[in-house]
């Protein structure tokens, strides 16, 4: 996940979509579409276009991630 670390407060950190790169791909999935992945499992067309490049198990990790409570 790519933050910006341009001196703003956190509260400004909300954000719509989550933007991150690999090698020379960068992509972005909006906070909707994860969220709803996380709590009911649906691959949307939207996280199906990077599903092909996740294995299943990465994909279960990911989803049990979302799911885990943030620690402050």
């Amino acid at each position: 996940m790519v933050l910006p670390t341009f001196g703003i407060s956190n509260s400004v950190l909300a954000a719509e979509r989550i933007y991150a790169s690999y090698s020379a791909l960068e992509f972005s999935i909006s906070v909707a579409t994860l969220e709803n992945y996380a709590k009911t499992g649906v691959i949307n067309e939207d996280l199906a276009a990077y599903q092909q490049y996740l294995p299943l198990q990465q994909l279960q990790e990911l989803r049990q991630i979302l799911l885990k409570p943030c620690e402050s």
